[in-house]
């Protein structure tokens, strides 16, 4: 059973990943009719779908972005039945949005083949999640219901340049807090059992528990037809389960596992037009989050000592992204994106520290840290035959 509170828009989701962005908050399709001029009579025309993912300062028609874009509306969620993200599984090629089996609301997303297997949190995903234009530092707590769900866009291929770890338009300002309880995972045991099959002597529990908010800030400018734009972001997960690892009858292996996270992210951005032909979206981005986990393994009905880590996880970045048109059927798109990273780690390894249950302190026996910075290139060229006029941007809806 899972419940959550607090004010709620209509929702939009985005996702990312190191080679593909899988979004949610950036489109929305509408629908127009028009006049023949034979017959003056009104006759339905194929829908506009628009999208920010580009982040414009307007939106833009899907047709039109150079990306593998797939785009779901509310009316076709609806229809599919979409209730949270492991739904769309089967309705967008190449995307394998699931959930992993050892725990409830952790995602095991991977999009092209592309993903990360595995419920340890201090892995950054490949297939990033952003939630109210918000990036997720972790896998936790991404797959649960969600009702009423705006649009759904997949955008397939290399994103680093404006995505990263950043985040999308869409004017909120949103709190939102939920749990979830149930069982542990219904584990099986392919040596002893075949098919659906399975029998366990632990049923184990899952709780997950999160609390978001998000703050966002839009500003036009006078010149340029521009768009500032600041998104504030700050979510805390914590996630705790009991599963039976060795899927079996007999009490052999056991696993507790606690898993704290918390994280704060602010974009600053601007999109516009600094002469007509010559669009430019530019901006900073900072993201920290500290992770906490704890594990304790019960072999054969002997519980032993816990043991986990701390990780304090810090990065920015600037990105600057230009569109210029070359006549009207060409258009250059040149940008670069600068991203400085840090990680520092405390671990307290299993049989030589000790962390006490309840206050999940530890005796650390290793620690580490290191960062990294890295330069994303992006030069693209488009061309629309038969085009005979510059591009226009579309108004948001």
């Amino acid at each position: 059973m899972s419940r959550s509170s607090g004010t709620i828009e209509s929702g939009r989701f985005h996702c990312a990943c190191i080679c593909a962005v899988l979004a949610f908050p950036s489109g929305a399709a509408s629908g127009a009719e028009e006049v023949s001029p034979e017959s003056g009579a009104e006759t339905p025309v194929l829908e506009v779908v628009v999208t920010t993912a580009t982040k414009k300062s307007e939106a833009e028609a899907a047709r039109d972005v150079p990306l593998a874009l797939t785009v779901l509306d509310g009316a076709e969620l609806a229809a599919r039945r979409v209730t949270d993200l492991e739904d769309l599984s089967y309705a967008l090629p190449n995307v394998a949005l699931d959930g992993i089996g050892t725990g409830k609301g952790i995602a095991n997303f991977s999009i092209r083949g592309l993903g990360v297997a595995g419920s340890i949190p201090s892995i950054d995903p490949t297939v990033g999640i952003f939630v109210y234009g918000v990036y997720l530092g972790v896998n936790y707590g991404v797959v649960m219901d969600m009702l009423d769900l705006e649009a759904v866009e997949v955008l397939r291929g290399p994103q680093g340049l404006l995505f990263g770890r950043n985040v999308t338009g869409g004017a909120v300002l949103i709190y939102e807090r939920g749990d979830s309880d149930g069982d542990g995972p219904a584990t099986q045991n392919r040596h002893r059992f075949h098919g659906f099959d399975l029998a366990i002597d632990e049923p184990g529990f899952s709780c997950v528990e999160w609390r978001h908010a998000v703050a966002e800030a839009n500003r036009r400018t006078a010149s340029g037809d521009g768009l500032i734009t600041n998104v504030f972001g700050w979510r805390e997960v914590e996630h705790e389960s009991l599963a039976d690892i060795d899927s079996t009858i007999d009490p052999v292996f056991h696993l507790f596992a606690y898993t704290a996270q918390r994280q704060l992210s602010n974009e600053l951005r601007y999109s516009g037009w600094l002469r007509p032909g010559w669009g430019v979206t530019l901006g900073a981005y900072a993201f920290g989050q500290d992770i906490r986990y704890r594990e304790q393994r019960v072999i054969r009905a002997v519980s032993g000592a816990p043991f986990g880590g701390d990780q304090d996880h810090r990065t920015g970045g600037v990105f600057l992204n230009n569109d210029i048109e070359l006549g009207g059927d060409w258009l250059l798109t040149i940008g670069a994106r600068y991203t400085l990273e840090r990680k520092d780690v405390l671990v307290a390894t299993a049989g030589n520290s000790v962390c006490t249950v309840r206050s999940h302190r530890c005796e650390y026996d290793f620690r580490d840290g290191n960062d990294w910075r890295n330069v994303t290139p992006k030069i693209g060229l488009q061309f629309w035959p038969g085009a005979d006029e510059p591009l226009t941007p579309l108004p948001v809806f």
